[in-house]
């Protein structure tokens, strides 16, 4: 499997901050003195963790960066195909992985 070039995944949750399924919104942070780069079009993907706890797979609609390099994401439901451009079947990722 193939990541579409808009595609982020969050290892692991990792950078996520705080998920907010009422408001739509995702707050990513700094992972390990660096901030993934949200982009409005993109595709947010994580797995299963404490702050994701059902996994995350989301296009941004709008972003908002803090002072602090905190980004809060409006999103709205993603799908599979969002996220791929091209699979062989094969289910390895690759890809722009944080």
């Amino acid at each position: 499997m193939n990541l579409a070039p808009e595609a982020i995944v969050l290892k692991d949750g990792v950078g996520v901050q705080k998920t907010d399924p009422v408001k739509e919104t995702v707050t990513v942070g700094p992972v390990a003195g660096s901030v993934p780069v949200v982009d409005a079009g993109g595709i947010l993907v994580a797995g299963f963790s404490p702050i994701t706890p059902v996994g995350l797979l989301v296009r941004v609609e709008v972003v908002m960066t803090a002072a602090d390099d905190t980004q809060v994401a409006t999103t709205e439901p993603a799908t599979l195909t969002d996220a791929t451009f091209a699979t062989d079947g094969s289910v390895t990722v690759s890809g722009k992985v944080v």
